[in-house]
C-alpha cells in the first residue's frame, strides 16, 4: 500500500515541530500553516494543551514504531498529521554553550535562510559556532541546517 500526502490539502489548525529529547518530546509550533515558522520567519508561539497533547500521542506512536525521531506535523482540529519524519542527527555540539566555542553573531530577519545556510557553511569544520539573534524557534529549519553542518548553533531573543 502506498500513500501521498499532500501538505497543502490539510486544513492546519496548527503546525509545527516535535524531536525526541531523551524519554521525552520537545514540541513548538504555531496557529494555521507551518510554512513561516519552519523558515524562521515566524516565532513559536503558546500552543492549546489540546495540541500539545495531539501531537504528543502522535509522536509517541511514531517513535513506538521508528525509535528517536523528529516530526513536522499539522493538527486539522482532530487529527494531528504527520508531513515528515527524521531521525535525530549525531550532532551533539550544534546545541552547545561550550564557553571555547567562538560564537559568531547573526542577526535573522525574515527571508534570510539562504543567508544564514551560507555563514554556517563557512563556519563548518572550524571552532566557530553562531548565535541567531532573532524570534527564531531552534526547531525551525535553522535548527536542523546547523546540525546536518555539524556547526554549533544557539538562539538568542
Amino acid at each position: 500500500m502506498v500513500s501521498v500526502l499532500i501538505q497543502e490539502q490539510v486544513e492546519a489548525e496548527h503546525s509545527g515541530r516535535a524531536v525526541s529529547s531523551g524519554d521525552d518530546v520537545t514540541i513548538r509550533g504555531v496557529a494555521g500553516a507551518g510554512d513561516a515558522f519552519m523558515l524562521g520567519d515566524r516565532s513559536e508561539e503558546p500552543l492549546p494543551a489540546r495540541v500539545e497533547e495531539r501531537v504528543r500521542e502522535a509522536h509517541a506512536a511514531a517513535r513506538t514504531h521508528f525509535g528517536l525521531i523528529g516530526i513536522e506535523w499539522v493538527f486539522d482540529g482532530a487529527l494531528v498529521w504527520i508531513l515528515q519524519m527524521n531521525a535525530p542527527r549525531a550532532a551533539p555540539a550544534a546545541h552547545s554553550d561550550d564557553a571555547a566555542t567562538d560564537w559568531i553573531e547573526f542577526p535573522f530577519v525574515p527571508g534570510a535562510i539562504d543567508a544564514f545556510r551560507h555563514e554556517v557553511e563557512s563556519l563548518r569544520g572550524t571552532t566557530r559556532g553562531i548565535s541567531v539573534r532573532g524570534n527564531v524557534s531552534p526547531l525551525s529549519h535553522l535548527g536542523e541546517i546547523a546540525e546536518l553542518a555539524g556547526v554549533p548553533v544557539r538562539f538568542l531573543r
